[in-house]
């Protein structure tokens, strides 16, 4: 099996249909569909997952019920793992990997395929070694959305992007290199993928990709953060692909919905990647957001707190010297020294440090459930 597309709602998933269809179009038959449910989700998701067996492709569903079953030997996991959160999404991965997927593609419910795009070979140079136009930065950041173009036309960062580089002059160049890409990332027209004060500063759209080129990779030592809306990861990175969930920091601060899980899973990433001579790569396939609903002042609310730490977060891991020669050693190592880091004790607030703690815990919990699936 080599594509397994996993997918997290609390809607009827019709923007499936989008995907099959492509998938038929294309002529892409190996390609396994997981739908990782919540409490929130209608029942009548399964019904339209019944009406979707006849385009001939296999759907899973899991429900918080075949979730609870199947986690019985991630008991770590499964305490670790709220309801009526997006990190659910770490159970579809787990789930793909171990039916044998070679390549995860993780997409979000309100993202369309748009035609013409062969979208499962675009997303296929997961695992391939590629020839490509490699981005470096002096000030090690790159702002890739710089490539979109928007209505009405103005300058945006990525959700996630450290306050704290945001506008910092830095020279650029660009360079032919070939190397294992282990993660693609397609971008979107539509709705871009901000925070929340860039989206209530000023409504926009992203109209186009101006990209020079189909892909772009982000040489060894510059950043640039990516989501899990319309990304592909090769079966390696496994062990890092954790979604960072919080839950209960102390008696005073509980986080269920981190806003940030995807984009401190990104950083972690790239750190192991620069160091396993992998490259993550950005540009195609393109979907169209149309997003659902949100409560933006909620949405505030559960982004400030990472906000205000991903800028120190960032700063601790440019400090960090990894050595280990796999991704799980890998992100094994990455664990202890964000624990045992000095930089951490400097800047952290207390808040900050239990939540890197908790940090810490869930991704030593990951790896324990990645290993069982040997």
């Amino acid at each position: 099996m080599k594509t397994v597309i996993v997918l997290t709602t609390i809607h009827v998933p019709k923007v499936l249909k989008s995907y099959i269809d492509n998938c038929r179009h294309y002529g892409h038959t190996d390609v396994v569909f997981i739908i990782v449910g919540d409490i929130k989700t209608p029942k009548q998701c399964l019904t339209y997952l019944s009406s979707l067996k006849k385009s001939g492709y296999q759907f899973i569903y899991l429900g918080p019920e075949e979730q609870n079953e199947w986690l019985k030997d991630h008991k770590d996991l499964k305490n670790l793992l709220p309801f009526n959160s997006i990190q659910r999404r770490n159970v579809g991965y787990l789930y793909a990997a171990q039916m044998g997927a070679e390549v995860i593609i993780s997409i979000d419910d309100d993202n369309f395929v748009l035609p013409g795009v062969d979208y499962i070979r675009s997303h296929g140079k997961a695992g391939s070694i590629q020839e490509v136009t490699a981005i470096s930065s002096s000030s090690g950041w790159v702002n890739l959305c710089s490539f979109l173009k928007t209505s009405p036309q103005r300058k945006f960062y990525h959700r996630g992007f450290p306050l704290n580089k945001r506008w910092v002059p830095g020279k650029t160049k660009t360079a032919k290199i070939k190397k294992r890409v282990v993660v693609n990332v397609g971008f979107w027209i539509g709705d871009p993928d901000v925070d929340t004060i860039t989206r209530l500063e000023e409504p926009f759209k992203v109209t186009k990709l101006t990209m020079p080129c189909a892909q772009i990779g982000l040489a060894a030592g510059t950043c640039h953060p990516f989501n899990t809306q319309n990304t592909a990861f090769y079966k390696d990175v496994l062990p890092c692909l954790f979604l960072i969930s919080l839950g209960r920091i102390n008696s005073h601060l509980t986080i269920n919905n981190f806003r940030f899980d995807d984009i401190w899973m990104s950083y972690f990433l790239k750190k192991a990647s620069d160091k396993m001579n992998d490259l993550i790569i950005f540009g195609g396939p393109v979907v169209e957001q149309i997003r659902n609903p949100h409560n933006y002042l909620k949405d505030f609310e559960n982004e400030f707190f990472p906000s205000m730490m991903t800028p120190k977060l960032t700063d601790m891991l440019e400090d960090i010297t990894l050595s280990a020669l796999s991704y799980s050693g890998l992100y094994a190592e990455l664990a202890s020294k964000l624990e045992d880091s000095r930089l951490g004790e400097k800047i952290l607030t207390p808040v900050e440090k239990q939540c890197l703690k908790r940090t810490v815990k869930g991704m030593r919990i990951w790896l324990k459930s990645c290993a069982k699936l040997k």
